[in-house]
């Protein structure tokens, strides 16, 4: 399991060049952001925000790339209550023509943020399960889940990006993406089957 460091030390050594710590330090993030709106078992999470009385729109949590439409979930008297989804111009027409306030049932997003339906009454905690971001490790000493679980599909997709890019080494960016590939597939496969035995739940 490697802390950023190891990271950009393999991928040197599997390039064989000791010339691109820059531009290993530039594949990194790049890697990580092409991943980054993909679900794997590591990078979903939950986060709450809370509505303001009167007002209906709430800015979604800092680093939500998406929400599960199943996963979104409203407090009200200490029992949570599913939101469910609806398309955003349907709701901001209703929000026109019927101007209701209370308990919301619905929402929509836009331009991140969320927009109930009706407009609340008070201020109600709001519960979002999805995928998250996880940022890059601060310094070479530190490790997280991109470094560690995803260390194997960064550490291709980096290579990937870095003969294709700047070495202009066709054979090995052929060899590097079919490792990306590899490692994106097993990700997808242990998160598939960590859903399937319900040991990723949400934190409540």
């Amino acid at each position: 399991m490697a802390t950023l460091g190891e990271l950009k030390a393999r991928i040197a050594r599997e390039m064989d060049r000791d010339d691109l710590t820059a531009d290993i330090a530039d594949a990194i993030p790049r890697a990580i952001e092409f991943y980054a709106a993909s679900r794997f078992k590591f990078n979903e999470n939950t986060a709450t925000i809370t509505t303001t009385a009167n007002v209906d729109t709430v800015a979604l949590p800092s680093g939500l790339r998406f929400e599960d439409n199943s996963g979104v979930f409203i407090t009200v008297g200490g029992f949570k209550y599913q939101l469910e989804k609806v398309d955003r111009t349907r709701l901001q027409y209703w929000q026109s023509t019927q101007n209701l306030v209370g308990q919301p049932v619905e929402y929509a997003i836009e331009t991140g943020q969320m927009r109930l339906f009706p407009t609340p009454n008070q201020a109600y905690e709001i519960l979002l399960l999805g995928v998250y971001d996880i940022s890059l490790p601060a310094t070479d000493n530190n490790s997280n889940a991109w470094t560690t679980t995803a260390e194997d599909l960064i550490a291709a997709r980096a290579r990937y990006q870095l003969a294709r890019d700047v070495t202009y080494d066709t054979e090995m960016a052929g060899s590097a993406l079919t490792a990306a590939r590899e490692a994106f597939d097993r990700l997808m496969r242990e998160t598939s089957r960590q859903l399937t035995e319900n040991r990723t739940a949400a934190n409540w």
